[in-house]
């Protein structure tokens, strides 16, 4: 607002990079309609301001219209001139998006002196952007940590192994706000994995279904003992395409991590499709591997008490039998 106030325009705005990095979105914008601030997202290697990001130099543009990387777009129409300026975002040598303005109210083409101007306040504006990204990712991780160890104490308030399972699968379900999700348990004497729990539409159709150590995705994670992140299952060959065909829509993103011991993999948890359709990224995969740490102490515990009740059950009918012999 106070760029475009001294300035004397009608529209600016501030596009960041995505967590990918790999593309621009509007943040915030003076002027543009609310569908447009929404929608738009460039690739960095596409428009105005993917070449000013990339070559990390301010750009004044007299006519829009003549500029090859100028993307023509439905809502054109609405700026006053052709005139355009986008400078890039820089915290030190770290890239954060790119400032664009257009269509001062007089119809007068920005001049170089104007270019200058918000080549400074971009300074400016990108060490408070840059502390305020921090603070924000701060204070994320933070409420990350405290949704894990409050999951992890809820784990704990069951000893009945049924209970603990479905209790895993919904807070993950939950915290990584995804729409299937299944827990495998490992049996070390038929070296299989054993589907135990699941959620999801199609959760059913897992039921009793076991998968070789090795095999597809899940074996593979539970044989080499270390996550697997995919963004596409189509383009790895480690997918078992035979349990895709269980559903009727084809798998996209896959994350599985083992559920491990001191080293011992007692299982693994695989999450499938985020609500929002975006693929796994590396946040989600340490927020699923905190919560995995906790899921496996949990499922120690009550494998351990589940055997503990079974053989006081074993003890206590051998000595029944015994008085009723006597």
């Amino acid at each position: 607002g106070l760029l475009g106030e001294i300035l004397n325009v009608e529209m600016v705005s501030l596009m960041l990079l995505d967590k990918t990095g790999q593309n621009l979105f509007i943040q915030a914008a003076i002027g543009l309609p609310a569908e447009v601030k929404r929608k738009t997202r460039r690739k960095v290697t596409d428009g105005i301001a993917g070449w000013v990001l990339q070559n990390k130099q301010p750009l004044l543009i007299s006519d829009m219209e003549k500029d090859s990387r100028f993307k023509p777009s439905s809502w054109y129409s609405q700026y006053r001139n052709a005139s355009f300026v986008s400078v890039p975002l820089i915290a030190r040598t770290r890239p954060l998006g790119v400032l664009n303005v257009s269509s001062k109210l007089s119809g007068a083409p920005f001049t170089v002196r104007d270019l200058n101007f918000i080549t400074s306040f971009a300074v400016q504006a990108s060490f408070a952007l840059e502390g305020a990204i921090l603070y924000a990712s701060l204070e994320k991780e933070m409420k990350r940590f405290s949704l894990i160890a409050q999951a992890n104490n809820l784990f704990t308030e069951t000893t009945d192994l049924k209970k603990v399972m479905v209790l895993i699968i919904q807070k993950v379900q939950e915290l990584l706000n995804i729409k299937a999700v299944s827990l495998l348990l490992l049996d070390e004497r038929r070296q299989e994995l054993k589907f135990a729990v699941a959620l999801g539409e199609y959760a059913h159709t897992f039921k009793d279904m076991r998968i070789k150590l090795g095999e597809g995705i899940a074996g593979w994670v539970a044989k080499e003992g270390k996550t697997l992140l995919i963004k596409d299952t189509s383009e790895d060959a480690r997918f078992a395409s035979q349990f895709d065909k269980e559903t009727p829509s084809k798998s996209q993103s896959v994350l599985c991590v083992p559920l491990k011991l001191q080293n011992k993999v007692l299982g693994v948890i695989q999450v499938v499709h985020k609500r929002d359709q975006s693929p796994f990224n590396a946040e989600d995969q340490r927020m699923l591997e905190a919560l995995s740490s906790g899921a496996a102490i949990a499922l120690r515990n009550a494998k351990l008490f589940k055997a503990l009740r079974e053989q006081t059950q074993k003890f206590s009918g051998h000595a029944k039998e015994r008085e009723i012999i006597v």
